[in-house]
């Protein structure tokens, strides 16, 4: 069901990645990882569709990717929004799920179109798909034994590493988080649309590193809407 649309979705977001491999050293593994996947109907798998949670929000994000290199992933994506499983972490994530935040499990969603658990492809030790976050929350400082790359497709929101400062980065940055790098994001007015890949280790769950200004960027980010 929706083959040839999730095939098109995958292809642009490969496409995109070719485009962007020399700025960031987390773009060429995700992309080896790529390349050793037969991308063709035949090799598709399907899961259940189940449909996202915060459907509208997620056509305003899907709205807010702009013109340009990632305007492949933004004309192929709506077609797929309704094909796919759309999950909520609820902790499942993390060694101790109690430790995340309310705001941040009521307010996520996420769609993985490569790995383990595919909505196309298959791959035991490769991720990559989607995930979403609501308006004007925290997601808390974490950190994984897997690096990361983040290729946030709207923007701008808000970003911290190793509990330093915040910064604001734009639709179109690449972000590689290290094993074991320390990284919080927040959100604004707009809500939060990237494509993510653990592109090893995938079976390994996140942990929450604690930071004493939480309940203060909480507070101000409600404050400020």
């Amino acid at each position: 069901m929706g083959s040839r649309e999730k095939l098109k979705l995958v292809v642009a977001i490969k496409g995109y990645l070719e485009a962007i491999v020399d700025e960031s050293p987390g773009v060429p593994e995700v992309l080896n990882k790529f390349n050793a996947l037969t991308l063709d109907l035949a090799s598709m798998i399907h899961r259940k569709p189940v449909p996202p949670a915060h459907s509208e929000l997620l056509d305003v994000a899907i709205a807010g990717i702009p013109a340009g290199p990632m305007a492949a992933i933004r004309d192929a994506l709506p077609a797929v929004v309704d094909l796919v499983e759309w999950r909520m972490d609820r902790g499942m994530f993390y060694e101790d799920p109690r430790e995340i935040g309310d705001d941040y499990t009521h307010g996520n969603m996420n769609c993985e179109l490569i790995g383990p658990n595919g909505n196309a492809f298959y791959h035991p030790d490769f991720t990559l798909g989607f995930f979403f976050m609501v308006p004007r929350i925290l997601y808390c400082d974490h950190d994984h034994i897997p690096p990361e790359l983040y290729l946030p497709l709207n923007g701008p929101h808000g970003w911290r590493f190793d509990l330093g400062p915040w910064q604001d980065l734009p639709a179109g940055a690449v972000v590689w988080n290290q094993p074991e790098q320390p990284h919080a994001m927040r959100t604004y007015d707009m809500p939060f649309l990237a494509i993510y890949s653990w592109p090893r280790d995938v079976n390994n769950l996140c942990r929450v590193v604690h930071a004493d200004d939480w309940r203060d960027i909480e507070s101000e980010l409600l404050s400020s809407a």
